[in-house]
């Protein structure tokens, strides 16, 4: 299901004026560039933008909206994957279209191992599982409609229902699940095997990815507004602007039930960022280039400030969204 393209952006000597703001925006990669290439999700279409030289590469309507996007690499190749309006759609790094299929009702959460397990959730309450051609496979009913979907490793991902539950799949087979209000869910390496960290309002919670089992609380001193992982480390970015890190416990394969470990959460490198007045988002990569998006207010507009750093250059640039 091919779409026209229309135009994104007007731009200027320095910087782009981007006629509407991005709902999503992942660090890319092209042929092993290293000139900071980016992908951004509009509520209707997507684009292809490479930030030293200032231009969109590609970009594409998508007719079913984007309610929700995900970059991911499969065989080597970058590939996108979009829910839309009943809809699923896995485009390449140049905008063609790889497959399209229909779903059961709007999707809300999409996620992928970037192999063999493309999931959708949506409306209906229905996690459906598709292969990488598009084909329905099974399907999985939850109790309502999920705020987040993640993948952790090989088959297994997480998920969480708003003010509800969360919990852990291997593919169709539900491992565990648990009450309470999930704010954002990570998936993390251990040396035996994988945790799911999990936010709350005032703490983190580290479980046994295959057994649910709690393995170590974090007490937070102040709020987190986002939660990224960075090979065997949380990376916490503060509702107030600065950044810390938080490494779990080195656990350890137990055939008893481990005690519950209580730390308080190290700020590494806090300060890392000014304070953000609206929004922002930081990725870290294990190619350990580093992204930092930076949303403030400009009335009308709003600006995002991209950054990577590299092995030989920091690249930056202000955009500004109408």
């Amino acid at each position: 299901m091919e779409h026209e393209s229309n135009s994104l952006c007007v731009k200027s000597t320095s910087k782009f004026a981007i006629k509407s703001t991005p709902k999503f925006i992942f660090e890319a990669t092209i042929d092993n560039e290293e000139d900071g290439i980016f992908l951004f999700g509009f509520s209707e279409s997507v684009a292809i933008y490479n930030l030293e030289k200032d231009e969109i590469l590609a970009e594409k309507n998508i007719a079913d909206r984007v309610n929700d996007m995900v970059f991911f690499m499969h065989e080597a190749e970058p590939r996108i994957l979009i829910g839309g309006n009943c809809s699923l759609l896995c485009l390449n790094i140049r905008l063609d279209e790889i497959f399209w299929t229909i779903t059961g009702d709007n999707v809300t959460n999409v996620t992928t191992n970037g192999t063999t397990m493309f999931l959708a959730a949506s409306e209906d309450y229905d996690i459906r599982f598709f292969d990488q051609d598009g084909k329905l496979q099974s399907e999985v009913s939850e109790t309502g409609i999920l705020s987040k979907l993640v993948h952790l490793h090989d088959d297994v991902f997480a998920y969480s229902i708003h003010e509800n539950n969360f919990g852990v799949y291997q593919k169709e087979q539900k491992l565990w699940q648990k009450s309470g209000n999930s704010l954002e869910l990570i998936g993390m390496k251990k040396e035996d095997g994988h945790l799911v960290c999990t936010l709350f309002t005032e703490k983190l919670v580290f479980f046994d990815c295959k057994s649910g089992v709690e393995m170590q609380t974090v007490q937070l001193q102040k709020p987190v507004k986002f939660m990224f992982p960075f090979e065997s480390m949380a990376i916490l970015v503060h509702s107030e602007g600065s950044i810390s890190e938080i490494q779990p416990i080195q656990l350890h394969a137990r055939q008893e039930s481990p005690k519950r470990r209580v730390s308080k959460t190290p700020a590494i490198s806090d300060g890392a960022l000014p304070p953000a007045p609206v929004d922002y988002q930081i990725h870290f990569h294990e190619t350990q280039s580093l992204m930092i998006l930076k949303i403030t207010s400009i009335d009308p507009k709003f600006r995002i400030r991209l950054a990577k750093l590299t092995n030989t250059k920091l690249l930056s640039k202000d955009l500004d969204f109408l």
